[in-house]
This record gives structure tokens, sequence and C-alpha cells, in this order.
């Protein structure tokens, strides 16, 4: 900088010198140089000290309040990062592909949601139901497991989690370190990784089943499940059957082998499959109409509005809708799943 007003006071002193230019206006244009120059410096000082000192008292208050709306503190903010990311391994690819691991991610729900029943006491129905209101597995775990830690029910946090509330600072309000949920996570994880025969079970309406090769399917379920001689099976196992079967998958075939097949009744399962016309689809909702002629609203739930076939879900349409048996505060059913049901005489002839 002296450098440059050196150049400057030569320069103005040549180019006034010619032109006899009065002392004053060299004196007026060192002294606007130089007011220049406190402003620049003012400047620089301002972003030098003033700014850091800012943030870090932002980050301070940050750590300490919740200043970031319903994410809550900075600390909430990293622990629900960390939740997240371990969440997101359960369902990681380069951890669900290869030979003896879980090979598909639709095969790969039913395995987690068996798991959770198991692990953490949690009736089907009931399972069923919390899966409905999320609109993937991920959100489905965390809410079991923070559940079983701080001794709330799933139906506290999921009203919690609904008003946008992240699980960092649902986790500081029950005081629950984020380490053991995350042992949670990484436990269910090596389970789905390291079984060498996954045994689950698949509950749903048997869609169809082929008697000569004893392949049948269940709705919802993507995958072809083989009888063999040594099944467990009724003698009125057929076409509409309420069926729970708990199979395993050895992951070395195109389909996985039935174990053990039961027929229930739908409340036993938590669901019933309703069969009829769309009159009316609205955004998260449609008015069914059924066989005996009643109508009734059944609402969508988040994981069916998160699919992208929902769109096809219209008026005109003929469908069979899986949904919760306990109602919604509406009084409204909730569907969990839907299909088409393409075979019109078909249709017909089931609902008659």
């Amino acid at each position: 900088m002296m450098h440059e007003d050196q150049e400057i006071r030569d320069f103005l002193h040549t180019s006034l010198d010619p032109i006899h230019a009065h002392d004053s206006i060299y004196t007026k244009v060192m002294l606007r140089l130089q007011g220049n120059n406190k402003k620049s410096w003012s400047f620089y000082f301002y972003l030098k000290r003033i700014i850091p000192l800012t943030l870090v008292l932002v980050l301070m208050t940050g750590i300490v309040f919740p200043v970031f709306g319903s994410e809550g503190t900075l600390i909430d903010i990293y622990n629900s990062y960390k939740v997240q990311r371990n969440l997101n391994s359960l369902t990681d690819p380069n951890h669900t592909q290869g030979e003896n691991t879980y090979r598909s991610s639709s095969i790969g729900s039913f395995y987690l949601s068996t798991l959770l029943e198991k692990e953490y006491g949690i009736e089907p129905g009931s399972l069923l139901q919390f899966k409905a209101q999320n609109p993937d597995d991920r959100e489905t775990v965390a809410l079991i497991v923070i559940s079983k830690l701080s001794h709330q029910t799933p139906e506290t946090l999921l009203n919690l989690r609904k008003q946008n509330i992240s699980w960092g600072r649902i986790m500081a309000f029950y005081q629950i370190n984020p380490r053991e949920a995350i042992n949670h996570f990484l436990s269910l994880r090596f389970k789905i990784r390291e079984s060498q025969e996954k045994r689950f079970f698949v509950r749903g309406e048997v869609d169809s089943i082929n008697d000569n090769t004893g392949i049948f399917y269940i709705s919802g379920f993507p995958i072809p499940i083989q009888i063999t001689i040594d099944t467990e099976k009724p003698q009125n196992l057929g076409v509409g059957s309420i069926v729970a079967a708990e199979v395993v998958d050895y992951g070395d075939s195109q389909n996985v082998q039935a174990l053990q097949i039961k027929v229930l009744q739908e409340e036993s399962i938590g669901f019933a499959v309703l069969r009829g016309e769309v009159l009316e689809r609205d955004e998260n909702s449609i008015l069914l109409l059924l066989r005996d002629k009643r109508k009734i609203k059944i609402q969508l739930s988040p994981r069916i509005m998160n699919q992208a076939s929902q769109i096809f879900l219209r008026s005109g349409l003929l469908v069979h809708v899986e949904v919760s048996i306990k109602k919604n505060i509406d009084g409204n059913y909730v569907a969990y799943r839907w299909g088409k049901i393409v075979a019109i005489p078909q249709f017909q002839r089931r609902i008659k």
C-alpha cells in the first residue's frame, strides 16, 4: 500500500505541474485516497474479526438451544444424521447382493418385518399399521427401536414424527444415547447379512395356485412360493384363502420354499381384503363400491402415496385393497397395499 501511495504522489506532481494546478487539488486528492483506504481497512477488519466471532456465537448457541426449529439443536441434527446413516445401511445394495446374502429388497422387507416381530414382540397386525403410516421400512425400524428404548408407545413417537420432529430431538428429549439405537440397527443388519438361511413369514391372500407344480402366489409378495412334500399345509388351501406362510429362502433358486402354511381369519393378521370398483379418487383417498353395494371410503396410507404406481389408482378401476382392521380417527379404513384386478369375469365370480 505504501508503494502504491508513492506512485500516486509522483503521478500527481508530474500531472499537475504542467497545468499549474493549485496545491489544494493535490491535498484533496490525497485526503480522498486516505479516506478510501481507511474504509477498505475497516471492511477488511470486519470480515476478519467480526464475522468469525459471529459464526462462533451462532454455533455455540445452536449446540445449546433448539434454534433449528423441529430439528432441535446442532447436536440433535448430528445425531439424526448418524441414526439415518445407520438405518440406510439396512437396505444398502452393497449389503444385500451376492451369494448367500439377501438377494431382493422386496423379500428383504418381509424378512425385516419378521425380525422386528421376533426381536421386539410386535404383533403382525400392529406392525402392519406402523408400516402403513411410514413411507419405507427404515422409518418403521427407528420407530420400533426408539419406542423400546424410550418406553413410549410407537403411536406416541409416530405423532411426533408427523410434526416433523427429528429423531435426534426425540432421543434428546427422552434421554436416549444415540449409540444405543445404532447398536440395535447394527444387530439387525448383522442378522440380515450373516444368516445363511432366511426364515420369515408371508401373510396375505392366495392369488393363484398350481396344483401340478406346487407353486402359489400371495398378494404383495413378488416371489413364487414352492410347496414341497415336507410342507405342512391344510386341505382347504385355495385361491382366496387368507394365509400365514412360514417360508425359507436359500438364495439359490427363483422361488422360496414353504415350511408351514396356515389358513387364518383376517382379524388374526390385522388386515382385511376388500374388492370392488373405485367410484371416486381424490388426493389421498378412494371411494370403493363393494359387492354388497356398500360404499366405503378408504384412506390411502403414506406408503401407498409414496409409490409411483398410485397415480394409476383412479375411478372405474377394479381393485383389491388390503386395509387395516383398525380404522383411523376419522372412522375410515387405511389401505396398506392395493392391486388391480385384471380378469373381470374372475372378479365377478369371486364377488358373487
